[in-house]
């Protein structure tokens, strides 16, 4: 699929396979008693930051952009607390619903003292396909093949992630003043996480 495609035609079949893939999951999570479930959500990759992430990785004009970009579908898993974080990923609902893409998949875990911007955000981002059981759904048919990156976070850190996200992942390229500007914030985020955020998500642990 190209870039025109999936304007056309391929928005529409991600963000169904998106739905399909948070309801399946939501279903499974919510009979877990034992798993506190905020919320699951679910996007197709907007064409407008799809096309700005393919012109900067060069790959604009490639007849497989499902091959350079992993979330064109997106859910994401919000938890309460680490536990539950802990909690799903330690049970078999992904993995027994959906084929894990290893190679794609990518945990970004808090290193504080790693360098001198330390990584301070936790997700575990996987990316999915179809498992072999819904596979052979006839109504499911059309997502053969699609992949579906699923976050799993806390409800803490989505929070920091949909300010990080607008306010950062998507600022514009300034220099000069607006670019120390734009510094400030993005060590202003790094000092609410680490100051207020990840100590908040030990005390609700702790709770």
């Amino acid at each position: 699929m190209n870039f025109n495609q999936y304007c056309t035609d391929g928005v529409a079949l991600y963000d169904n396979f998106a739905q399909m893939v948070a309801d399946c999951l939501e279903d499974a999570i919510r009979k877990e008693t034992t798993l506190r479930l905020q919320a699951a959500l679910h996007r197709a990759k907007a064409p407008a930051s799809l096309q700005k992430k393919l012109e900067r990785d060069g790959a604009l004009e490639r007849p497989d952009i499902e091959e350079v970009i992993k979330d064109l579908a997106g859910c994401r898993l919000i938890f309460y607390t680490n536990s539950d974080v802990d909690g799903f990923r330690g049970s078999d609902i992904l993995h027994g619903h959906f084929k894990i893409d290893w190679d794609r998949t990518k945990i970004h875990h808090p290193v504080p003292l790693a360098t001198a911007r330390p990584k301070l955000f936790s997700s575990h981002n996987f990316v999915v396909e179809l498992g072999e059981e819904l596979a052979t759904q006839p109504e499911l048919a059309r997502f053969k093949g699609l992949r579906c990156e699923v976050q799993v976070q806390t409800i803490l850190n989505h929070a920091w992630s949909e300010m990080e996200h607008d306010i950062l992942y998507k600022k514009p390229n300034l220099d000069g003043f607006g670019g120390q500007v734009m510094l400030s914030i993005d060590e202003r985020l790094q000092k609410i996480m680490r100051e207020y955020l990840i100590p908040a998500g030990h005390e609700f642990q702790k709770v």
